[in-house]
């Protein structure tokens, strides 16, 4: 009896490469969706990296020299590269929600299509919160974690590459000792 519920609960083991290649068909109508997502949040990394490169600016140029036209000028510059990094920040979340809603879409349709198929010896096999689970829960997951690989998995490592190259454009003598401190924490 033990082992009878023992083989109900256990599913069928998908390959990998297989399940990689459903998401792929899924997801292609929001193909250009997809990609303007990490382009906004490079853009975004962009935006907010070229902030502290004109805050020394300010500072060097025009609190230092007392120069209040340099001081309004790079600050006029910073506002409109929040708001530009902000619009990019914003845009990236729209895009990523889209492409990420119409992959559950897709897959929750295909799903529901399948189970239509079943014969009456699946249908028994697997219990009605167990399919109701697969096409909530789980699609829910999937759509939560492909958003948050297409915001965070360009946005992270962007943020160091551009963080690195402004501290070494900014002091590449300091900027070593970033470098190593980054090979030690990574």
């Amino acid at each position: 009896m033990d082992e009878e519920i023992k083989q109900k609960k256990t599913y069928e083991s998908i390959p990998l490469g297989e399940c990689l290649r459903t998401i792929g068909s899924q997801v292609k109508q929001f193909t250009p969706a997809s990609i303007a997502t990490p382009a906004c949040m490079i853009l975004e990394v962009l935006m907010e990296m070229m902030i502290p490169l004109l805050m020394a600016d300010i500072i060097d140029d025009g609190v230092l020299a007392g120069n209040m036209d340099v001081i309004l000028g790079t600050g006029g510059r910073m506002l409109i590269l929040a708001i530009i990094g902000l619009a990019a920040g914003v845009g990236g979340g729209v895009f990523a929600a889209r492409a990420a809603a119409g992959l559950a879409m897709n897959l929750r349709s295909c799903m529901y299509r399948n189970i239509q198929t079943f014969s009456f010896s699946n249908i028994d096999k697997y219990s009605t919160s167990g399919l109701v689970t697969r096409l909530t829960t789980d699609i829910t997951n999937i759509q939560n974690s492909y958003q948050m690989m297409l915001r965070m998995a360009m946005r992270a490592p962007m943020s160091l590459i551009i963080a690195m190259t402004m501290a070494v454009i900014i002091s590449p003598r300091l900027s070593s000792v970033y470098l190593i401190a980054v090979l030690f924490l990574a």
